[in-house]
């Protein structure tokens, strides 16, 4: 299905895709705040998120074949393809050697 659509709307698809990925995070935060209160869910958030780095983490070392230790310069462009990144257009990267 996904191999015949054309680029354009393979891309709207994907970032909808992200979008719906944000709104369901926002949502459960604010489920978890109204029921426990909001440093509860801070504390919840802040746990899955710390998870869910590393997961994704691993994840694009392993499909983008970069080895344990990858330099700076590596890590920011795995950032850059993280899925909470690539729907940011007024984000600026700026790597430098300090």
């Amino acid at each position: 299905m996904l191999a015949k659509m054309p680029i354009e709307k393979l891309l709207d698809y994907f970032f909808l895709q992200i979008r719906n990925l944000w709104r369901v995070d926002g949502l459960y935060f604010l489920g978890i705040e109204k029921k426990f209160g909001t440093e509860a869910a801070t504390e919840i958030d802040a746990g899955v998120w710390e998870s869910m780095a590393a997961i994704e983490a691993k994840v694009l070392q392993r499909t983008f074949q970069v080895g344990e230790n990858p330099d700076i310069p590596t890590i920011m462009n795995l950032l850059r393809k993280s899925s909470w990144a690539l729907d940011q257009p007024f984000k600026t990267i700026e790597i430098s050697d300090g």
